[in-house]
């Protein structure tokens, strides 16, 4: 199992420099956790609700879906206090064009917006406390709704400010006024064959 290792703040560039050279890692509280390798079953669930989500935000013009990418969270405008990589995000098309403008060479960094939406798939290696840190740091980033989406139990949480929702397999996971028109069935994001 990979190791957690506490480190101080670095500098953008020293993030970016870690990042290329060892791979994902995200960063909560002072402490650098590099990322496992993902179960075929997350890999899944991950990719079909990129795709749903991507396909309905496309064809609606609502803004950008990532698939397992970082965002950093800065302090002075220099220094990494913090990386998320998600499974899937949202940015909404307006914050995502602003952000955009406004950031010369944003593509070739990692981004420094904080997303509207955040997937986290469970994998059977997940602990329900790291899983609930990575809410509770969601949600004190800004991100305005968080889905977490367990395959093995076919079910889902919903987190919305100081709202919660658990959805069953028989419930529609929807995007509410963050992706307007959006739902879908959890028994067909579970549905493996």
């Amino acid at each position: 199992m990979l190791e957690a290792q506490t480190t101080q703040l670095m500098t953008f560039e020293e993030a970016v420099e870690k990042y290329n050279r060892e791979g994902k890692f995200e960063i909560y509280d002072g402490e650098i956790k590099p990322l496992m390798p993902h179960l075929p079953l997350h890999q899944w669930v991950a990719r079909l609700l990129f795709r749903l989500l991507d396909s309905h935000c496309v064809a609606n013009r609502l803004g950008e879906v990532l698939y397992e990418f970082a965002f950093v969270l800065l302090e002075d405008s220099k220094w990494v206090k913090g990386s998320r990589v998600p499974d899937v995000m949202f940015y909404s098309a307006a914050r995502w064009a602003a952000y955009t403008e406004s950031k010369p060479g944003w593509s070739i960094k990692p981004l420094t917006l904080i997303p509207d939406l955040v997937i986290e798939v469970v994998s059977p290696t997940d602990s329900y406390t790291d899983i609930q840190n990575k809410v509770d740091h969601y949600l004190k980033d800004g991100v305005r709704l968080i889905w977490v989406v367990d395959p093995q139990r076919k079910s889902a949480g919903v987190f919305e400010g100081d709202k919660f929702m658990a959805l069953t397999e028989q419930d529609t996971l929807s995007g509410g006024e963050v992706v307007p028109g959006f739902s879908v069935a959890l028994s067909d994001v579970f549905k493996v064959e």
